[in-house]
């Protein structure tokens, strides 16, 4: 094996354990299924991907000559670079990870680090979904009663607002009326207009043992896109 290419080996085996790592961290606590794709998290994914794997590897693959004067630089300048690359993109990511998910009206919105502002209510008194995000719900303040659901949200997805991040420690002394899950603000299943979901939902359902009619269903926005709790 010529020593360019074992370089290059050893450079992606090692690329490969950290992204591994970041990963596992990414999938597993900080964006849980479907998170990383309502909250728009995928692009980083690819690009911090492209560096870690291709980008790195394939420089020390071109520049590696056991012989050269300049190699410890030239390595070292590739692994500065593919450090501050990594964590530009895994700041990013951290940035917009779900803080709580937070259910107003007739639907859930996820609410990033970045976006909650105030005091937050104390997460141990909260029930949580999976990777410990918490859920509550928020009052339908002075604020979003001037507007209606369809106006909210448009400026909610286009991020103009941090969409409902007004999650007070105390619920009941916020001005405004907090607004819980019930059988009359959520679909039933066979009210999705989504085909393949509607199915899907149904046979989660049955899997559990739970009657279709005693179920309901609500959208869940985030940054990037959308799907039904």
């Amino acid at each position: 094996m010529s020593p360019r290419l074992l370089a290059f080996l050893v450079h992606l085996a090692a690329s490969a354990a950290v992204l591994v790592a970041i990963v596992a961290v990414v999938l597993f606590w900080w964006y849980p299924i479907p998170m990383l794709d309502l909250q728009g998290g995928m692009e980083v994914m690819l690009i911090i991907l492209l560096v870690d794997l291709v980008l790195g590897p394939s420089l020390t693959c071109l520049v590696y000559k056991p012989d050269k004067k300049s190699l410890k630089l030239d390595l070292s300048m590739i692994v500065l670079f593919q450090l501050v690359a990594l964590a530009y993109g895994v700041n990013s990511i951290r940035a917009q990870r779900p803080d709580y998910l937070v259910f107003t009206f007739d639907r859930f919105f996820v609410v990033s680090v970045t976006d909650t502002i105030g005091t937050l209510p104390s997460r141990s008194s909260l029930p949580t979904w999976r990777g410990d995000i918490p859920i509550g719900t928020a009052p339908i303040t002075s604020f979003t009663t001037s507007k209606s659901l369809d106006e909210l949200e448009i400026v909610s997805e286009n991020n103009l607002i941090p969409p409902l991040a007004l999650v007070a420690a105390e619920i009941g002394n916020y001005p405004g009326t907090a607004v819980k899950p019930t059988k009359e603000n959520g679909q039933t299943l066979e009210e999705i207009s989504d085909g393949a979901l509607r199915r899907r939902g149904l046979a989660i359902v049955q899997r559990a043992g739970l009657s279709p009619e005693l179920v309901r269903a609500y959208r869940v926005i985030g940054r990037k896109g959308t799907a039904i709790a």
